[in-house]
């Protein structure tokens, strides 16, 4: 997502607005790091190899690193090779996500879809159909299927 922000600027005079459509059962950016895990389930990486951003760190683009020693420094002495909780690392996500989301260019309108894609699908105009769980549909110019760990079923 930050790269199609990143990017969207150049898109700014093709197209009167670029629209993504993200569709996630979860809460925006969390992913499998559910932030009501509890806090002994620690992360297997280094909070300082961690971020959700591309470029390099700002006041703006914390990595995961800075942004615990932020908002949880009070609570406990935070190091570059700590295994923080999994559930900091869901609620660090949470917040690259929104403000991402506030930094995106008027032109790019995002809407997140809480529920689940169940099929892809060509239509007939050349786009492809994303079919949602409650059976109402996307139709689309691209999709990125990213699966992050699926359940099987």
């Amino acid at each position: 997502m930050e790269q199609i922000i990143h990017q969207a600027p150049r898109y700014k005079t093709q197209f009167a607005a670029v629209f993504v459509h993200m569709v996630d059962p979860g809460k925006p950016g969390v992913g499998i790091h559910d932030t009501d895990q509890p806090e002994y389930f620690l992360l297997n990486t280094i909070c300082s190899q961690l971020t959700a951003f591309s470029e390099p760190s700002s006041k703006e683009h914390l990595c995961f690193y800075q942004w615990s020693k932020q908002r949880y420094q009070s609570v406990r002495t935070i190091d570059p090779g700590d295994f923080l909780p999994r559930r900091w690392l869901g609620e660090y996500l949470s917040w690259s996500y929104e403000m991402l989301c506030q930094q995106a260019p008027d032109h790019l309108r995002m809407k997140h879809y809480q529920t689940e894609a169940v099929d892809i699908q060509s239509s007939r105009c050349g786009r492809e159909r994303v079919i949602l769980q409650d059976h109402t549909s996307i139709l689309a110019e691209g999709v990125f299927l990213t699966t992050g760990h699926a359940n099987i079923k």
